[in-house]
C-alpha cells in the first residue's frame, strides 16, 4: 500500500512539473512576441533600421527557441531518468517484498523447530523424571533391604550417595525399623546417628523400639531409648513397648523400660495391663519385677481365670516371703 502511494505520487509531481515546464515555455514565447510586435511596431517608426532590427529579433526568437527546445530536450532526459528511477524503485520494492516474505517464511520455520525442541525438551524431561523416580525407588529399595541383613557399608554407601534414611516402604517401614527389627544394632546406630526418626511409625503403628520390644533385643532398645525413642508409643493393637515385652517375656527389655519410665499400668485394646500379659503367658519373672514396681495387682484380678489368678496368688505370696526372709536377714 505505502509502495502504491508513492508511484502515485510521483505521477502527480511528474504532471504538475511538466504543466509548469509548459506554461514557462507559454509565457516566454508570449514575451517574445510582445516584444517582436512592439519593437515591429517602433521600426515601422523608424525605418532606417528596420531590416537590421528585424534580424535582430528574428535572432533572438531563434535564440529562445533553441532554449525551448534545450529545455524540452532537458524535460524528456529528466522523464527518462524518472522512468529508470520508478523502474529501480519498483525492482527495488519486489526486491525488498520478496526478502520480508522468505524472512517470514524462514522466521515461521524457526518457530516451528523451536516449538519442537520444547517438545522434545519436555519428553526428555519427563523421561529423566521418571528414570530419577526409578533410581529413587531403587535405590530406596537397597537400603530397607540390606538395612534388613545388617549390610553397614553398603548402608553407607547408599545414604552417602543420597538415599532418603527416613523413606518408608509400602508397609510403612522404614530403614532404623528394620535394622531395628533384626537386631543389627551397628546399623541402627549408624541410622540414628545420621538422623533417622526413632519414632517413625509403621502402618500398623509399630515403632523400632516397639519391634524391637517385641523380639527382645535389649542392645538396640537400649539404644533407641537413649537417644529418645517414646518407651509409651501405643501401637495400633494397643501394645506399648513394656505391654509387648512383658507378653514375651523379656525380663531384662521390661525392666530398662520401666527403669526408663515405661507406665507399668498402661492397658492394651482389651484392658490388659503388662502383669496380666506376663501371668497369662506365664512369665513369672516378669510378673514379680512388676508387681515389685507398683503393678496394679487388683486391676489383673479382674482379667485372669481362676488358674492364672491362683498363679497370681502364690507369686504375690512368695514375693512377700522373700522379701520378709531378706528383711530378716538384714535385721540379724
Amino acid at each position: 500500500m505505502e509502495t502504491n502511494t508513492s508511484v502515485n505520487q510521483e505521477k502527480k509531481d511528474t504532471c504538475c512539473h511538466d504543466k509548469c515546464l509548459w506554461k514557462s515555455s507559454l509565457v516566454l514565447s508570449g514575451v517574445l512576441l510582445v516584444l517582436l510586435c512592439i519593437s515591429l511596431s517602433y521600426i515601422e517608426w523608424n525605418p532606417q533600421d528596420k531590416n537590421e532590427e528585424v534580424e535582430r529579433l528574428k535572432k533572438k526568437l531563434e535564440t529562445a527557441n533553441a532554449e525551448i527546445e534545450t529545455i524540452m530536450e532537458e524535460n524528456t532526459s529528466l522523464k527518462q531518468e524518472k522512468l529508470i528511477m520508478k523502474t529501480q524503485n519498483d525492482e527495488l520494492t519486489a526486491q525488498l517484498t520478496k526478502n520480508f516474505t522468505d524472512l517470514n517464511e524462514k522466521i515461521g520455520k524457526l518457530q516451528m523447530e523451536k516449538k519442537t525442541l520444547a517438545n522434545d525438551k519436555q519428553k526428555l524431561t519427563q523421561k529423566n523424571d521418571q528414570y530419577s523416580k526409578q533410581i529413587t525407588k531403587l535405590t530406596q529399595e537397597r537400603l530397607n533391604v540390606n538395612s534388613k541383613f545388617g549390610k553397614l557399608q553398603v548402608v553407607k554407601d547408599l545414604v552417602d550417595n543420597g538415599a532418603n534414611i527416613n523413606q518408608v516402604n509400602p508397609d510403612g517401614d522404614s530403614p532404623l525399623f528394620m535394622s531395628s527389627q533384626k537386631n543389627h544394632l551397628h546399623v541402627v546406630e549408624y541410622l540414628v546417628e545420621k538422623g533417622a526418626n526413632v519414632d517413625q511409625v509403621a502402618n500398623d503403628g509399630y515403632t523400632p523400639l516397639l519391634i524391637s520390644s517385641k523380639k527382645g533385643f535389649l542392645g538396640v532398645v537400649q539404644h533407641l531409648v537413649e537417644k529418645g525413642a517414646n518407651v509409651n508409643q501405643v501401637a495400633n493393637d494397643g501394645y506399648t513397648p513394656l505391654l509387648i515385652s512383658s507378653q514375651e517375656g523379656f525380663l531384662e527389655v521390661v525392666q530398662h523400660l520401666v527403669e526408663k519410665g515405661a507406665d507399668v499400668n498402661q492397658v492394651d485394646n482389651n484392658g490388659k495391663t503388662p502383669l496380666v500379659l506376663s501371668l497369662t503367658t506365664k512369665h513369672i519373672g516378669v510378673a514379680k519385677f512388676l508387681l515389685r514396681n507398683n503393678a496394679n495387682i487388683e486391676t489383673a484380678r479382674s482379667f485372669l481365670n481362676e488358674t492364672d489368678k491362683i498363679l497370681l496368688n502364690n507369686t504375690y505370696n512368695e514375693m512377700k516371703r522373700w522379701d520378709t526372709d531378706n528383711c530378716n536377714l538384714q535385721d540379724k
